[in-house]
């Protein structure tokens, strides 16, 4: 079984970026002309966000932090008593802090850096300056991976779980230690990769990372501790929130897979922790948003237990192979790469998705489905072209499997997730309308074309034509701007004043943006 690498998708070596042995002065001035290099991506890429941050902050009240989520009529949202209006603002407002820095992240060592670092990988140009390639790739696996989704996820939980359970988040400093745990060692680690800076800078951003998700797993376990909400949603949540946990301890116990074993922590927080939280939060969006039947919950913990299971062995046997660990490790992702596509085709019949019979739909939003059914379908084929295929043995080249997949996976489902959900919980939770229902449809359009045009990677290391290979160097930009084109319309919509807000039932459909 071959590692886990290829032209295309390999992991930075242990001196990689690092200037020839050389004089000091000249190791100083490399030093400074990568900073430079980082500062020019921090200011152009963040400057249209900083407009719009303001304004997502500004209005954070109680009205607009409701649940992004929708339930069936057996189960709909609790709605807070008024006593607890305040105790709401707060956590709205900390809770924008999480979309903020989630967004900044993807906007400069994220995909805006995983963007130019792929059209400089595919053009054989360079547009990353004196950034050494295997660094900037590592970098924007940690801006993306712990940055953008992890904070977006959490940013959400404090969303959703207060309308979910008819709790309000109790005033702790755990909510705060999560954000800046996260923020502090996502950056520490993305910049320490960039620069190239010994394994132990990784180690500290490492430990801050723990620290924020060990907060955070432990905010949402007391918070569902004797809530009224339905099971399997809470075992979804808590597990996702350990495989966080476990993905960022990982390394402290085992400082070994900073310098040989990266994919392994890609993989355990994609599939092990935004994975359950979609799946858990999946159960009560999708029979209210597409009209799904709602089903028995008897069938929901053996796809549980099924997914957990694949999950580990999958990424046990990414870090064996990665870590030559022989035969056994290869075992054990074949076993785990099946299982995992095993378990995605179970869930995606259990949700309902094959199911002919449609349930009437309280507030249709036309427009917003689209995002839903595509992320599932992207998350199939991300479950065929890496775990399925690199796990029976089906792929020649893996790293360009590998490599597609999570991308696949990041911005076909992850990605898509996101939009739909916010797209769909904008008007109808919050009371504004959507700014431009284009600039929607649009980002739709971007993120599906992007996923499409990365597909020539592997299409042209399982024997296509190499012209696939250079088109999909346009999937970065194409990417990137259905990516600004959510945030802006995310931005705008939030800055926007609500028309008669307080006039109209929190239940009653928004207006809809006029001449947009």
């Amino acid at each position: 079984m071959p590692r886990l690498e290829s032209a295309s998708f390999s992991r930075p070596r242990a001196n990689s970026g690092a200037c020839s042995p050389c004089l000091p002065q000249r190791r100083a001035s490399c030093t400074r002309r990568r900073f430079q290099a980082v500062a020019a991506w921090v200011v152009v890429a963040a400057g249209p966000f900083c407009f719009g941050a303001s304004g997502v902050l500004e209005k954070a009240s109680p009205n607009r932090c409701a649940a992004m989520a929708e339930v069936p009529t057996s189960e709909r949202t609790r709605v807070l008593p008024a006593s607890d209006d305040e105790t709401m603002r707060e956590t709205a407002r900390r809770a924008a802090w999480f979309f903020v820095w989630s967004v900044f992240f993807s906007l400069t060592l994220g995909a805006t850096l995983g963007t130019a670092l792929w059209l400089s990988l595919t053009l054989q140009s360079n547009l990353l300056g004196p950034l050494a390639p295997g660094n900037t790739r590592l970098a924007h696996g940690y801006a993306q991976v712990f940055g953008f989704a992890a904070l977006f996820v959490c940013g959400v939980a404090y969303h959703v779980l207060p309308r979910l359970s008819g709790r309000p988040w109790h005033r702790s400093p755990l909510l705060s230690l999560t954000l800046w745990g996260l923020v502090l060692g996502a950056a520490t680690a993305s910049l320490a990769a960039l620069f190239g800076a010994h394994w132990r800078w990784l180690l500290l951003g490492h430990l801050g990372l723990v620290t924020g998700a060990s907060a955070f797993a432990w905010t949402i376990t007391t918070h569902l501790r004797g809530a009224r909400v339905a099971v399997p949603l809470p075992a979804y949540l808590q597990l996702g929130c350990w495989w966080l946990v476990g993905a960022t301890a990982a390394p402290l116990l085992f400082p070994a897979l900073l310098v040989h074993a990266h994919n392994v922590l890609w993989e355990a927080v994609l599939w092990g922790f935004a994975t359950n939280w979609i799946y858990g939060m999946s159960l009560r969006i999708l029979p209210a948003a597409l009209g799904l039947p709602w089903q028995s919950q008897r069938a929901d913990w053996l796809v549980l237990a099924l997914h957990q299971l694949a999950v580990a062995s999958w990424c046990t046997g990414v870090a064996g192979t990665e870590l030559g660990a022989g035969p056994a490790a290869t075992i054990s992702l074949r076993v785990g790469g099946i299982l995992l596509a095993v378990a995605v085709a179970a869930y995606v019949y259990r949700v309902g998705f094959l199911q002919t019979v449609r349930v009437p739909v309280a507030h249709p939003m036309p427009g917003t489905e689209k995002f839903l059914v595509a992320a599932y379908a992207w998350l199939g084929v991300a479950a065929v072209c890496a775990p399925l295929a690199v796990g029976s043995g089906l792929a020649p080249h893996t790293g360009p499997a590998f490599d597609f997949a999570r991308h696949a996976f990041t911005i076909g489902f992850l990605t898509q997730m996101i939009v739909g959900v916010s797209m769909r919980v904008i008007p109808t939770a919050a009371g504004i309308p959507i700014w431009s229902e284009r600039l929607r449809d649009a980002t739709f359009f971007l993120l599906t074309v992007a996923v499409v045009l990365r597909a020539g990677e592997a299409a042209a290391a399982w024997g296509g034509n190499l012209a696939w290979y250079h088109w999909s160097a346009l999937s970065g930009p194409v990417a990137w701007s259905g990516f600004v084109a959510f945030a802006w319309n995310l931005i705008m919509s939030v800055r926007q004043r609500s028309r008669n807000t307080s006039n109209r039932s929190p239940d009653s459909p928004p207006e809809r943006a006029h001449g947009r």
